[in-house]
């Protein structure tokens, strides 16, 4: 945070603390139990969290920190955060992945970018779908939906990313037109049974012509029967190391839905039969860096799982819009900075470890304040190590204190 300086020297130091409270607090990370760990009081701490951040600024700095490269990818998905009650900000009903239903709850948008080396995942973004906004005819230029609200955090996507990432729910006209107009490339997922037709050759125009010199040129020659592929079409791929098992083709296709031309990579499991179909609107980038991309799109799941377990992204005990907006920010971008520590200083191998440490570290620290200055123990670096990393499921392979 030192380098941004739109940051104030007192925002910095509430920052500091909280962040690193995220993981020394055992039990949730709400206003009560963080009290109980931090020289502030409940009314403090709610004071801090009506504070506006630039969590953006802060999460890009950190990308940059943590890359050795600009990243070209971005993923943008959503995450259900359940809560009860009827008063808090944007409660409604949201889609909950875990049980493949809609449920009462709060839902929010985060947009992450793909580290070039790693694969792993960072968010950049993140904002809570407010209740109210139509989930109805998502694709209706002439309605504010919910899809328009998610597809304005694309907004904060840095110059060097060329290509977006996102789920079938994305694979929508509206979604396509604005990946576009910032000059990127949307990859995403079509249904299974897509409205698809291949693309006429120069063989079939020509054929074409001579028997009807007159009217329009041929431009389409049938709809993909995904039962019945007609196999002189498509282009077949040879399967990456270690994914020996997968049927992979591709050929240019056009969505009469999306009002586009796509680059379609079709992927069959030979194990189970299970298919899935890949579609980009970019049409020059080889197949299977677009079939990688998407793939990477499943990093964001790691996000939201360690969130949850490990820094509190569901232990919010506000209704108010700006506290729920700080704290879910917090819980990511503390997040981001476990992630970069781990990454630079290569102490722990997994977001759980790295709690672990953090909570050690900080009941190591607590005991050593209260010793007398001049007190003499067995306490050397080496002990304080192995006290360090008590619980640990990987032994760490560098000595850092956070």
């Amino acid at each position: 945070m030192a380098k941004l300086t739109n940051i104030s020297h007192r925002d910095e130091k509430m920052l500091q603390t909280l962040i690193c409270q995220r993981f020394a607090v055992q039990g949730k990370d709400n206003f009560t139990n963080m009290s109980r760990y931090l020289d502030a009081n409940e009314q403090t701490l709610r004071v801090w969290f009506d504070r506006d951040v630039d969590w953006r600024a802060i999460n890009g700095a950190l990308c940059e920190l943590a890359m050795s490269q600009p990243p070209r990818f971005a993923g943008l998905d959503c995450s259900f955060v359940s809560k009860a009650g009827d008063q808090t900000y944007g409660l409604a009903k949201f889609w909950d992945g875990s049980q493949s239903k809609a449920h009462k709850g709060l839902e929010i948008c985060c947009l992450a970018l793909f580290d070039p080396e790693t694969g792993e995942a960072y968010t950049l973004d993140v904002r809570q779908t407010p209740a109210g906004i139509s989930d109805k005819k998502l694709d209706d230029p002439g309605q504010y939906t919910r899809m328009d609200f998610y597809l304005e955090a694309l907004e904060a996507l840095p110059a060097s990313v060329t290509h977006v990432a996102a789920d079938s729910f994305f694979a929508k006209n509206k979604a396509f037109q604005a990946v576009e107009k910032l000059g990127k490339r949307l990859v995403t997922k079509l249904r299974s049974d897509a409205n698809l037709r291949y693309l006429a050759t120069e063989a079939e125009k020509e054929a074409c012509r001579k028997e009807n010199k007159r009217g329009r040129n041929l431009k389409y020659a049938g709809k993909a029967d995904w039962q019945n592929l007609d196999e002189e079409r498509w282009q077949t791929l040879q399967s990456p190391e270690g994914q020996g098992h997968l049927k992979i083709r591709t050929a240019i296709l056009n969505s009469p839905n999306l009002e586009r031309n796509l680059r379609v990579v079709y992927v069959v499991d030979t194990r189970n039969g299970n298919d899935w179909r890949i579609a980009s609107d970019d049409l020059e980038t080889d197949p299977l860096e677009i079939k990688k991309i998407y793939e990477g799109r499943f990093q964001m799941e790691y996000i939201f799982r360690d969130a949850k377990q490990h820094s509190g992204l569901t232990d919010e005990q506000t209704r108010k819009q700006q506290r729920l907006d700080f704290h879910f920010n917090l819980s990511l971008t503390a997040l981001n900075f476990a992630k970069a520590e781990m990454k630079i200083y290569q102490t722990t191998r997994s977001v759980a470890d790295y709690a672990r440490l953090v909570k050690n570290e900080w009941t190591l620290n607590l005991f050593k304040s209260n010793f007398d200055l001049n007190a003499e123990f067995g306490l050397n670096e080496k002990t304080q190590q192995k006290i360090r990393e008590i619980g640990f499921i990987h032994k760490s392979r560098n000595i850092f204190s956070p």
